[in-house]
């Protein structure tokens, strides 16, 4: 099997789906076109920024690439990356993702509630070079802080 380009991006292996085994082939990031609006509300998260048909963007910003150009929807994507930072993907934190020298809540463990959205993971990439995939838990504070940033 060869490589996919988004491995350049993440640097984890490629090879085929341990959900569906007979799916091997890459793909380009243009063609992820799969209905995100189901999976994010699984995972708490309402954001309005995501169109409901844009899981290569989705797919993206959890590599850590925001601004998305026509280079990165023309990169092919292999079976386990598409599972690993697609729809697939699941957060196994129960606390808030936010890196704690940043949050504005000081506490380790603090519960999260809600999911971050594309633009609280953009900011906090920016702010700590931490990359928080979208969708991970935050505490609600971190709405009002990212607000007062942006």
């Amino acid at each position: 099997m060869t490589s996919c380009g988004f491995k350049s991006l993440v640097g984890s292996p490629c090879g085929s789906s341990k959900y569906q085994k007979q799916a091997s082939e890459s793909i380009i990031l243009l063609k992820c076109a799969k209905d995100i609006k189901g999976h994010l509300k699984r995972l708490n998260t309402y954001d309005s920024s995501l169109k409901k048909e844009a899981t290569s963007t989705l797919i993206l910003a959890r590599a850590g690439v925001f601004d998305v150009d026509e280079s990165d929807l023309h990169l092919t994507i292999c079976p386990p990356h598409r599972d690993e930072y697609g729809i697939r993907w699941l957060t196994s934190k129960k606390n808030c993702a936010c890196p704690t020298n940043w949050a504005p809540h000081k506490i380790m463990q603090r519960r999260g509630d809600r999911g971050i959205t594309l633009q609280q993971s953009r900011l906090l990439y920016v702010y700590t070079s931490t990359v928080v995939p979208v969708a991970s838990r935050k505490y609600n504070m971190l709405t009002t802080h990212c607000r007062s940033l942006a």
